[in-house]
């Protein structure tokens, strides 16, 4: 009851003071007023949409069915066959029988070094190419996995493995493109796609050179 009435006077020694002050500048505090009452309801809808989207009620879970066997599949996106891409492709096929390397090649023909060099490897993974004039790697790569020439199935997860090598220093970093990390963050807007890094760490040897550690 005080609280309600103590909320009532505040309220009217607000409108009292904004109306005889209004001129005065009074208008900006309502304004800004307005726009925090505005922002704190867009907060608290979103909070409560998070949490509708995610609770799992207690007579809900003994309903809850686990897939027991679900196809997987593993897309490696790759810029060339270097050891990093041997590294990911092992890995790739000790989780999953379905494996494809993934390319974007700007024009035709750029590609033909990398297709050669595959053959050499002579490995079952096939190696899917697409052209894309601007390399348009996430594009092009969900639509890959949304057409019909891919074999999985609406519903199905797909991993998006995704090679980056870690190097000794932090600054050394900024000096390479970071491709993966981009990819990564981009594929948090697909449905139904895992982005997923694997790591290939750089270390120094004793001639001050980087060796790889994979």
């Amino acid at each position: 009851m005080i609280n309600g009435l103590g909320c009532v006077v505040t309220f009217v020694t607000v409108v009292i003071i904004g109306v005889t002050k209004f001129m005065g500048g009074a208008w900006i505090v309502f304004i800004i007023i307005t726009v925090l009452i505005y922002v704190m309801l867009r907060i608290k809808s979103h909070y409560n949409t998070v949490v509708k989207q995610l609770d799992l009620p207690n007579e809900a879970i003994g309903k809850v069915k686990l897939k027991e066997k679900q196809s997987t599949f593993v897309m490696i996106p790759i810029d060339t066959l270097n050891k990093m891409v041997i590294k990911s492709l092992n890995y790739a096929k000790s989780i999953s029988p379905n494996v494809e390397a993934f390319h974007v090649e700007t024009y035709e023909g750029e590609a033909d070094k990398l297709r050669d060099k595959w053959k050499m490897l002579k490995t079952d993974v096939p190696l899917v190419i697409k052209q894309s004039p601007f390399r348009e790697i996430v594009k092009s790569l969900v639509e890959h996995i949304e057409s019909e020439e891919h074999s999985s199935k609406p519903g199905d997860i797909i991993t998006v493995l995704l090679p980056q090598f870690v190097v000794s220093k932090r600054w050394e970093m900024a000096l390479h493109n970071n491709t993966s990390l981009f990819i990564t963050g981009a594929l948090l807007k697909e449905k139904d796609i895992v982005g997923s890094i694997l790591p290939f760490q750089f270390e120094k040897d004793q001639g001050g050179t980087e060796n790889s550690n994979s």
